[in-house]
């Protein structure tokens, strides 16, 4: 992800005296793409930013490298030379074969992919600053994607773009900062009196973090908050198992994201569970989900999976 949070800020740093009419737009398919004003070249790559998670591939440009104008009117940094045959420009990379270099013909679609490299990287750095100031918590780079898709203007000019883009970023950091700090102070009230408070006022203040039903919340926050609703329900099973049981009793549209704040791995803390009292029905439901998603983790282990080869080969060469 290092390559993506490169930023593109080089694009809004040039020095464009001729202004936003007079710069031309050259491009190898699918390799570089040069903005070429009077005195500088910006050089970009096309990068595929994939998120894994939901399948979804976006190509965007991302700025490599500023060419200056040189005396012989070409353009050169240490790594590139951009230079004119007859009416044709030429790409040269250190040690390469240089590269044509056609006008592009769609300069929406290089407008839309320079729109979208740049919100990219600085939504990546809006993440990395939240993350930081909250180490409990990890803000998902990936919710960059649910984000872009929302904005009005992906084919805006570069420089019109910018402008609202950086407003947008600065809203939703402050605004995610204000709230993880109140899921903050949730989460430790609960931590701090789960052994002594009331099951009532457990119940009521865990609720302030249930994502579900909340249609005030936005796509952006949702994940925060129901990390610390995991992490808070996470907290009562430790000090008061038999409210763990009783909460998923009396909160079936939670039931699901409280069996989920306990581990496969925690034997300690289900042995603890296995003794609370009462709550029967939905603790027998909660073991046997366990069971079940514990057999299910170790059928996909590669360990597994390398035995049953090896067994299935085995009774192959016996055949």
């Amino acid at each position: 992800m290092k390559s993506i949070i490169i930023t593109l800020a080089c694009l809004f740093t040039s020095n464009i005296l001729l202004g936003q009419t007079q710069e031309v737009f050259l491009e190898a398919k699918g390799k570089f793409c040069v903005r070429l004003s009077y005195d500088t070249a910006h050089v970009y790559n096309w990068t595929v930013d994939y998120n894994k998670h939901i399948a979804i591939k976006r190509k965007i440009l991302r700025c490599t490298n500023i060419l200056v104008r040189n005396a012989g009117h070409n353009f050169a940094d240490k790594s590139y030379t951009l230079a004119q045959e007859g009416n044709v420009w030429y790409l040269a990379y250190t040690g390469k074969k240089k590269v044509r270099l056609d006008t592009t013909k769609n300069t929406q679609n290089i407008y839309y992919a320079l729109n979208s490299g740049y919100y990219t990287a600085e939504y990546s750095k809006m993440s990395e600053i939240i993350n930081k100031a909250n180490p409990r918590n990890r803000h998902s780079y990936y919710n960059t994607y649910s984000s872009w898709n929302t904005i009005p203007n992906q084919y805006a000019h570069y420089l019109d773009f910018k402008p609202p883009a950086d407003k947008r970023i600065k809203f939703m950091q402050d605004s995610i900062l204000k709230n993880l700090a109140k899921y903050e102070h949730i989460r430790n009230f609960i931590a701090q009196n789960a052994s002594t408070a009331s099951y009532e006022t457990l119940k009521d203040s865990l609720s302030k973090l249930s994502t579900v039903g909340n249609v005030k919340i936005n796509s952006e926050m949702k994940t925060e908050m129901w990390l610390y609703y995991i992490k808070a329900v996470h907290e009562i099973a430790e000090q008061k198992p038999e409210f763990f049981f009783k909460l998923a009793e009396d909160l079936p549209d939670n039931q699901h994201d409280i069996f989920f704040s306990i581990n496969q791995t925690e034997k300690q803390l289900l042995v603890k569970l296995q003794l609370a009292k009462g709550n029967e029905i939905v603790k027998k439901k909660f073991f046997k989900e366990h069971r079940r998603d514990k057999r299910a983790a170790v059928a996909g282990s590669p360990l597994f999976i390398a035995v049953i080869g090896a067994i299935i080969v085995a009774i192959g060469l016996a055949l």
